[in-house]
């Protein structure tokens, strides 16, 4: 399973999950180790399950590029008890959760309180959730900029590799 902020644009117009810059990221990179086949093994959802709006990247400049806006807080609590049905009626073996949204919608669903958690103390580790492994990615849209450290792709290489193991755990991968 994997879980990422909200739909964009493009998920709204095909009508399809993660059609979009991080979905195209997310899927390139599960290719990359041999899933294939996105639509037919990754069961997907999104923290927030309306679109929140663009901005433009620079306040007040409408020259700048725009970028999906952040869901408000009254969104993403609104939808909690919505995501998490959905784990719990998905059953996933693994979950990764696509950059800091989805990170902290995971530490509330888990019973875990922290109060400012950061990807690069998640990214590169897993955690157990019951019989569940969950495996932390940053967000894969072109607008994300936290890969932009080079310690964080290091984290993110990381990640990789522990996804890759709990893939081939979980009798997904075959060696």
């Amino acid at each position: 399973m994997v879980i990422g902020q909200t739909p964009g644009l493009t998920e709204y117009r095909t009508g399809r999950p993660f059609q979009g810059q991080a979905g195209k990221g997310i899927r390139g990179e599960l290719s990359k180790l041999g899933v294939h086949e996105f639509d037919r093994y990754v069961f997907s959802s999104a923290v927030a399950k309306c679109f929140p709006g663009r901005k433009h990247r620079k306040a007040n400049d409408p020259s700048s590029k725009c970028e999906d806006r952040q869901p408000p807080a009254t969104m993403v609590n609104n939808c909690r008890l919505f995501l998490k049905r959905q784990v719990d009626l998905a059953d996933p073996s693994i979950i990764i959760t696509l950059g800091s949204t989805a990170l902290k919608a995971y530490l509330e669903m888990s019973g875990q309180h922290v109060p400012a958690p950061r990807l690069e103390n998640y990214v590169g580790k897993t955690e157990g959730w019951g019989k569940r492994i969950v495996v932390f990615f940053p967000h894969t849209s072109g607008s994300a900029r936290w890969l932009n450290a080079h310690s964080n792709k290091l984290l993110f290489d990381k990640a990789k590799n522990l996804l890759r193991i709990a893939l081939l755990e979980r009798g997904v991968l075959n060696a």
